[in-house]
């Protein structure tokens, strides 16, 4: 019976033993995986560098004549998203924070601002110039690059010059007429060219005040002199370019009065014709002599 005893005593003994040695064990392995659990939350090396742009990058990218906007081509060394402004030539330049406002350096908005939604290496753009946008003029281009991180680069000018009037009126290709005296009328000729025969060119005109505020394409289009004031008259007919020339009739408020008839050709190949277009044409004219009551 004792030698039983003194057996079960040892027993227990090696059994509490075992269970010391047991918690001890899984003791080290919580605390070692807390351990590890706490490294894996520690922050990686915060990425500050700035995004840069490849050598020779952002350039001007050429558009066709006549077009109504200026292009730019983006590479970059790593994924980024794109930022830019158009601003008038000259215009305050603008920080980093105000490229991605679409501001310029005095916080008037741009003329176009413009931001990709995903990230690229390589991107080329085609900029609108703005409801007043004009042929053969300089614009400010700035482009900021944004990584994953957040990080800006400094803002990249790019000076460029939108491109000169298409060539769709032969060099000596506008002339006049008076109407009969009484008529308050003239007979405008357009002599058309570089036009493909499926399609017409069409002129937008507007007749307006002795001195009035030169219009801008788009406000011919909308029959307006340059402050928005409505013209005297206005019209845009459509000539086949097979027929060479096409004649529209300009009436005025009055006889024997100077006008300045302004006008701008496009082309119907384009869903909106002005897409390419002429130069801004400018004409000085004068009605016929009214009819006296005498």
């Amino acid at each position: 019976m004792l030698k039983k005893c003194l057996c079960y005593v040892r027993f227990s003994r090696y059994v509490a033993l075992f269970l010391v040695f047991a918690i001890t064990i899984v003791s080290l392995v919580g605390i070692a995986k807390a351990e590890t659990k706490a490294d894996d939350l520690k922050p990686e090396s915060e990425d500050t560098t700035p995004p840069a742009f490849q050598e020779g990058y952002p350039a001007s990218w050429p558009q066709e004549e006549g077009r109504r906007m200026v292009g730019i081509t983006i590479l970059t060394v790593k994924q980024v998203y794109c930022h830019l402004v158009l601003l008038p030539d000259g215009a305050p330049p603008p920080s980093k924070e105000q490229v991605i406002n679409g501001t310029d350096g005095n916080d008037n908005f741009a003329l176009y601002s413009y931001s990709t939604s995903h990230t690229t290496t390589s991107i080329s753009i085609q900029v609108p110039t703005g409801m007043h946008s004009k042929h053969s003029t300089d614009y400010d281009i700035y482009v900021v690059l944004q990584d994953g991180s957040g990080n800006l680069s400094e803002p990249a000018k790019v000076d460029v010059t939108s491109p000169g009037g298409a060539k769709y009126i032969t060099g000596d290709g506008i002339r006049w007429f008076q109407e009969t005296p009484g008529s308050k009328q003239i007979r405008v000729e357009v002599n058309l060219q570089n036009i493909e025969a499926d399609y017409k060119g069409k002129v937008y005109w507007v007749l307006l005040p002795k001195g009035a505020q030169p219009p801008s394409i788009d406000q011919i289009a909308a029959g307006t002199d340059g402050e928005d004031n409505a013209a005297i008259s206005m019209g845009s007919p459509e000539f086949n370019p097979l027929d060479g020339s096409g004649q529209f009739i300009v009436t005025g408020a009055t006889g024997n009065t100077d006008y300045e008839l302004y006008m701008v050709v496009g082309n119907t190949m384009y869903s909106n014709p002005l897409t390419i277009c002429t130069e801004v044409q400018h004409l000085t004219v004068k009605t016929p002599e009214d009819i006296s009551d005498d």
